[in-house]
C-alpha cells in the first residue's frame, strides 16, 4: 500500500507549516535543502511517517518539484540579509 498523498496528509492536519526553513542565503543544492528540512522536522518530533511523506514528494520530481514541496510543506522565511 502506497503513503498517503501530501493532500491527505495535510488535511488529516499533518504539516510544517509552524517550522521555519531559511532558503536564501543557503546551500541552494536540492539534497541539501531537503536535509535541512528533515533536520527541521526532526527537532519538531514530527512522526515519520510525515517525515518519509515530504521526502517522497520532494523527490518525486525535478529541482522545481523541492522548491514548490518546501514552500507548500513549511513556512519559508524569504528574508534577505543582503545590503
Amino acid at each position: 500500500m502506497d503513503d498517503p498523498p501530501l493532500s491527505q496528509l495535510a488535511t488529516s492536519g499533518y504539516d510544517c507549516k509552524h517550522i521555519r526553513i531559511r532558503l536564501v542565503g543557503e546551500d541552494g543544492n536540492a539534497a541539501s535543502i531537503i536535509g535541512r528540512c528533515v533536520k527541521a522536522m526532526s527537532r519538531n518530533r514530527v512522526p515519520k511517517i510525515v517525515v518519509e511523506a515530504f521526502v517522497k514528494e520532494a523527490t518525486s520530481g525535478d529541482y522545481n518539484n523541492v522548491l514548490i514541496t518546501v514552500l507548500s510543506w513549511f513556512d519559508v522565511d524569504h528574508s534577505c540579509e543582503c545590503e
